[in-house]
């Protein structure tokens, strides 16, 4: 829970830190970057848990290819630390949306 007010803290301060970046046209601008990111991160993540899914459903079948089943404790390691590191960078995109969209509706009235 620290950690993640850390994040949105050390965030805000650089989208304050930078006055351009509080101008309602550039918020607007980069959530929207921000927002395909995440959903970018998010098919990307489903694809590699599809794999996991294909995998581990291979592995319940008798007639599954015996060179692969070798491969596999690699392989599914391999995608399971992939599917750990895409979750982080989802957080993270989704704090940086939660910080924008805040700091976007509560601009003054004059900015907006």
């Amino acid at each position: 829970v620290v950690r993640g007010w850390r994040q949105k803290y050390e965030f805000l301060l650089g989208v304050v830190g930078s006055p351009s970046r509080l101008l309602p046209e550039a918020l607007a601008e980069e959530l929207g970057m921000v927002e395909a990111k995440r959903q970018g991160y998010a098919i990307e993540r489903a694809l590699v848990q599809a794999n996991i899914d294909t995998w581990e459903n291979m592995g319940a079948k008798d007639e599954a290819p015996q060179g692969r089943l070798k491969d596999r404790p690699e392989s599914i390691r391999s995608l399971y630390e992939q599917v750990a590191n895409l979750d982080c960078m989802l957080t993270s995109l989704e704090t940086q949306i939660d910080v924008l969209s805040a700091v976007q509706n509560h601009l003054p009235k004059e900015l907006q």
